[in-house]
């Protein structure tokens, strides 16, 4: 239901099933975003966690979303989450500072 809502977001063309059927493509794009599913993210130093759900970079105003979804038990919600956070905080870090900052 997540890519589904992103891609009717930014305009971007799937196919109309319901959400039990539906099947992602790995890389979808328009003019407006591109959204990539379950896809590696290249970068130029290693990272831990290089692998996200979703990610969808906006053409328009160039944010980048990146976005893991998650479905614990209950108890394991605390865990879960802070393991997420810190998978992830190299790849934030590597897209929100200029390059030049990494030597």
């Amino acid at each position: 239901m997540v890519h589904q809502t992103l891609a009717k977001k930014y305009s971007v063309h799937i196919p109309k099933v319901p959400y039990y059927k539906y099947q992602p493509a790995s890389v979808i794009e328009n003019k407006n975003a591109a959204m990539y599913w379950d896809r590696q993210i290249i970068a130029d130093r290693p990272i831990n966690a290089k692998k996200s759900d979703i990610v969808v970079l906006n053409w328009q105003n160039k944010p980048i979303g990146i976005i893991n979804v998650i479905n614990p038990l209950i108890q394991n919600i605390q865990t879960a989450y802070s393991n997420k956070i810190a998978n992830f905080k190299l790849i934030r870090r590597r897209f929100m500072e200029p390059c030049d900052t990494y030597t």
